[in-house]
């Protein structure tokens, strides 16, 4: 379905937010954001925004904010993207769930997989490292998969 696509939006306007009904009673989001942390925070409120709008109870955005916020920065920061290199977010709501789809063109993630959730050490009081423990004790489930040069981050999270 095209809706999955997004345009690129003309220099100095933010990328268009697209969300459609498909046949099966789901709906989708796409959104486009430029790899610099600053472009983090306008995306996930319009996420948030639409979880909204498509009854997600409140407790579970917050979930899905964090674990996204979590995810987009480490590509930001890690993914050897270029700041005006785009990272494409595409979700679907449906009765059981929600599905958000990270894609980007950075480099392929270590060992070709997402990263463990082993706890940092706390002894060490250390600044990061809480990310990807957030990310898998948020979501439900956790793919990554590359092709041709794309990363695909697929995080799924139940509705309730």
């Amino acid at each position: 379905m095209k809706a999955w696509q997004m345009p690129s939006p003309a220099p100095g306007r933010s990328a268009p937010v697209l969300v459609a009904s498909v046949g099966n009673g789901s709906l989708l989001f796409t959104g486009q954001l430029r790899a610099e942390f600053c472009a983090v925070a306008p995306l996930l409120r319009k996420l948030t925004d639409w979880l909204a709008q498509n009854a997600v109870p409140a407790e579970r955005q917050a979930d899905i904010e964090i674990a996204m916020a979590e995810a987009l920065n480490n590509v930001v920061e890690h993914g050897g993207l270029r700041p005006r290199q785009k990272i494409e977010v595409l979700a679907r709501v449906t009765g059981a769930g929600v599905r958000i789809a990270i894609i980007d063109r950075g480099r392929a993630y270590p060992k070709g997989t997402v990263p463990e959730s082993a706890s940092p050490n706390f002894a060490e009081l250390p600044e990061g490292g809480f990310g990807w423990m957030l990310i898998h004790t948020l979501t439900q489930t956790l793919r990554y998969h590359r092709s041709a040069g794309t990363n695909i981050l697929t995080l799924e999270f139940d509705r309730q």
